[in-house]
């Protein structure tokens, strides 16, 4: 009797913990405000925000300004998608060395076995 009498209180705390739960989420899903369609100004700060161009260095502790007439081959990186000053524009000086290193090393390899396709001999 006693056992049947605490899976009774089991079932209904659990029972009661879920209802709590559904009434936060209610209350929350109420609380979030429907998304707004963008506009063309917010547009333009996502477009900012994922290019970098905000015209500071994406250097870590360095505040240096770059500036966007200096051609982007000197400025942005391929592998993080970040603008750098001119001392932080190689890979290695800016945590990308391994990613430079790869994709050098995959390039290497395409052209350094591109001539040897179909020439080996045939019996």
């Amino acid at each position: 009797a006693e056992r049947e009498r605490q899976r009774k209180e089991e079932l209904q705390r659990i029972e009661a913990e879920k209802k709590a739960l559904k009434a936060q989420a209610k209350r929350e899903k109420k609380t979030t405000k429907p998304k707004q369609p963008a506009t063309e100004e917010d547009i333009d700060d996502i477009l900012l925000e994922f290019v970098g161009t905000d015209g500071v260095c994406s250097g870590l502790a360095c505040k240096a300004e770059v500036k966007m007439s200096t051609p982007e081959t000197l400025r942005f990186c391929k592998f993080c998608n970040k603008n750098y000053c001119l001392k932080h524009k190689t890979p290695e000086d800016h945590g990308c060395g391994s990613a430079a290193q790869r994709h050098a090393r995959a390039a290497w390899l395409e052209v350094s076995t591109a001539g040897q396709r179909g020439q080996g001999l045939v019996n």
